[in-house]
């Protein structure tokens, strides 16, 4: 039965190999090579092996036994090229079922392979066929139909293209693959019109002509319009390890550079005679051993295994770790300002210099890299958000090419980070709300008034009517009650609540009783209300009583807001948290904000809460006293710089972000930027100022100005009436 392909388990791997031509010389050098290839794999400890070539013959299956035979593999494959295509995949101790497959069936099963592909490189042919098992041109339609646009390359650089697209860097789950070639001395040749990203994880075996010895190699480019690199990792010795003892020390530095004169003669040089070639690349004449005792290039951490066949001496450290030297390839970047951490400053040719914590980080990113850039700001003025099926803001520009990476406070987030690449987090902080500060000025004319809620102004008012109309029955139902109109009961009872004594005198009980509940009622309101008013007046008005999400979310009067691109809005939608989502639903278009500047002024001039990064307002607003936030933290977030996913470039620039990260400059970057908090707490006892007591002020006119229209009408009115007769006689009472 044949297994399935699928399944792959963690320690899997997969081997592709193209078996040689059937003859004598052929058979001993597939079988040198198979030893070796049984120690590679021996040395990883790889479980799965797949093998693929063009025929499958005696010394195919041969070297087929001999891994299997000499390493604990649970699964091997077997996938044959040539007129059409012959499958066979066998697991250990079961039966082989042939199955023909397409091309693009091939390109399928080798995207799914997700450990070790060895290939055999040594002639024009298998140069063409390397090519297309990479990835074809021709089948990049149909991967993108089975796995999605996402999976193919943004463009597949060929030879006859590489002059036009220089700037477009390979991208694909391709280039992450562990790669194994078997070759010799002209691999750097066959491999020049192949484009070997970044980030590549290719070795190459450059075995001697008689197969008993090769050295290890990994080539890759910085960019398709720079030469390939090729540096020295590791050797291989066919020896017994009784008879052989090889050892190594590892050097501290190392030295990236295209291929030197040095790592060329290495190459070239292992020869007595000069090679020449057939047609179709098959090599020919006589040629010495290769010489494995080459010097394996600095900072290449290796180990030295005896093993079965031979003595391996192969890297164990991060390929990638060794590649930050970008020989000056130029990047695009796009960025957003946000002051202080990311501020922008206009250049003539219409780009910009990044200067703040983000410039200063990605300057010495450059410098260590070597690479230069140019920057622009954003067209639209957002960080990015997923609107109607479309990015916005960095993420569209980095998605669509327009810039290599975006340099800027980029949120990662899980839906961001499923478009793009980000890289180490560099600044991380979480989000509060900020509201404006209570002042006297915003009680002019409520000064006065706002000790009392609206509630119970009214029920003092109800009360006020309430006692005088039960005074008036009373003193009119009682015979021993002197005769008043009920405008007399009602001034004498707001005369009661305010504090005024009256020349009336009330004589039975009922009466009594309702002036001593007014006299109580005037106590209290007039103790909690001198109180209040004082502690007012003299230490400024309260917080409002806003502690949480919640709080803001209740008050209808409030209105919330997020700053426009940004992932908040996405975040809350979809939190699991039910208040997250309710204010996820009930932030308009109109709340959002273009920038936090913007933002922040309509917290001023409205009753606005906004939802602003931590960091942004500790440094631009922390000396305003106008405003406070909120204590509690939501959304805590890391911010980076965002690149193209699947960027060759993302291994190698988290190891230099990691590394200054590591070197503690960022904290002397932190120091230069701090701001002093202003201590708002003496706004609670400044003094009072016109504006605080304008309103009895602004009354006690009105009052004038009342009275002296009523002397004026009085005046004009009433010209030859005698006033004294107004005037009633007082009663003896």
């Amino acid at each position: 039965m044949r297994p399935s392909c699928t399944p792959f388990s963690p320690f899997m791997a997969v081997l592709l190999y193209l078996a040689q031509a059937d003859n004598t010389e052929g058979n001993l050098k597939v079988e040198s090579q198979s030893l070796f290839v049984s120690d590679f794999v021996a040395f990883y400890g790889i479980k799965h092996v797949c093998l693929v070539g063009e025929e499958t013959n005696k010394s195919g299956v041969k070297a087929m036994s001999l891994i299997a035979g000499s390493t604990p593999l649970s699964y091997f494959s077997i996938i044959q090229t040539g007129i059409g295509f012959n499958r066979q995949d066998q697991q250990l101790s079961t039966s082989v079922n042939n199955v023909n497959i397409t091309t693009q069936t091939i390109m399928l099963a080798i995207s799914s392979c997700n450990g070790l592909i060895v290939f055999n490189l040594a002639s024009a042919t298998d140069q063409d066929l390397f090519k297309k098992v990479r990835i074809p041109g021709t089948v990049i339609n149909s991967l993108a139909m089975i796995f999605g646009n996402h999976f193919v390359p943004e463009r597949v650089v060929t030879t006859n293209e590489s002059n036009k697209s220089k700037s477009t860097l390979f991208r694909g789950s391709d280039t992450r693959k562990r790669w194994l070639l078997i070759s010799n001395r002209r691999f750097h040749e066959l491999l020049k019109p192949v484009y070997l990203p970044l980030n590549n994880k290719l070795t190459v075996a450059n075995f001697s002509q008689d197969g008993s010895s090769a050295s290890l190699w990994e080539s890759y480019q910085v960019d398709p319009q720079f030469p390939q690199r090729v540096v020295h990792v590791g050797r291989w010795t066919n020896a017994r390890p009784s008879s052989t003892h090889l050892t190594f020390t590892p050097p501290h530095s190392q030295s990236h550079s295209p291929l030197s004169n040095n790592s060329q003669n290495q190459i070239q040089n292992d020869k007595e005679e000069p090679v020449s070639e057939k047609e179709g690349g098959a090599e020919t004449g006589n040629k010495a051993s290769f010489r494995i005792h080459s010097t394996v290039s600095n900072g290449v951490e290796v180990r030295t295994k005896h093993l079965r066949f031979g003595v391996l001496e192969a890297p164990v450290d991060d390929p990638h770790l060794r590649r930050q030297d970008l020989t000056g390839v130029h990047l695009r970047c796009t960025t957003m300002q946000l002051p202080p951490m990311t501020m922008l400053e206009n250049n003539i040719d219409g780009s910009v210099t990044v200067h703040g914590i983000t410039g200063k980080f990605f300057d010495t990113m450059k410098s260590i890299m070597n690479f230069t850039y140019t920057c622009h700001a954003v067209k639209d003025g957002q960080f990015g958000a997923f609107v109607d099926g479309e990015w916005t803001g960095l993420m569209k520009e980095v998605i669509q090419g327009v810039a290599n990476i975006s340099v800027g406070n980029l949120a990662i987030t899980q839906q961001r980070n499923s478009a793009v690449d980000f890289l180490i987090g560099t600044i991380s902080a979480g989000f509060r709300i900020v509201m404006k500060r209570p002042s006297n000025e915003d009680y002019i004319w409520t000064v006065y008034t706002k000790q009392f809620q609206a509630a119970v102004w009214g029920m003092a008012l109800l009360m006020l009517a309430v006692l005088s109309a039960t005074l008036y029955l009373v003193i009119r139902r009682s015979p021993q009650e002197d005769d008043l109109t009920l405008s007399d009961i009602f001034i004498t009872t707001v005369g009661f609540i305010l504090g005024q004594g009256t020349p009336l005198i009330f004589r039975t009980p009922p009466a009594l009783i309702i002036v001593l509940t007014l006299l109580m009622l005037q106590l209290v309101l007039l103790a909690y209300y001198t109180s209040n008013l004082t502690s007012a007046l003299t230490v400024g008005p309260p917080l409002p009583p806003y502690n949480r999400l919640q709080d803001v979310h209740d008050d209808r009067s409030l209105t919330l807001g997020f700053l426009k691109g940004s992932a908040i809005r996405d975040q809350f939608l979809a939190s699991k948290i039910p208040v997250y989502r309710a204010v996820g639903r009930s932030v308009k278009d109109d709340d959002l904000v273009p920038s936090y500047a913007a933002g922040m002024e309509r917290v001023y001039r409205e009753k606005y809460a906004l939802m602003i990064w931590d960091i942004s307002y500790t440094m631009n607003y922390g000396q305003d006293c106008r405003t406070f936030m909120l204590p509690e933290s939501y959304l805590p977030i890391h911010t980076s710089f965002a690149l193209a996913k699947d960027s060759p470039l993302t291994p190698v620039m988290n190891k230099v972000v990691l590394d200054i990260k590591s070197s503690g400059i960022m904290t002397k970057w932190w120091k230069e930027l701090t701001v002093k908090k202003k201590d708002c707490s003496a706004l609670e006892t400044a003094p009072i100022i016109l504006k605080t007591v304008l309103t009895p002020f602004l009354l006690l006119v009105l009052a004038i100005v009342v009275s002296l229209f009523v002397l004026l009408f009085e005046r004009l009115g009433f010209p030859s009436q005698d006033r004294r007769s107004w005037s009633k006689p007082v009663r003896n009472i």
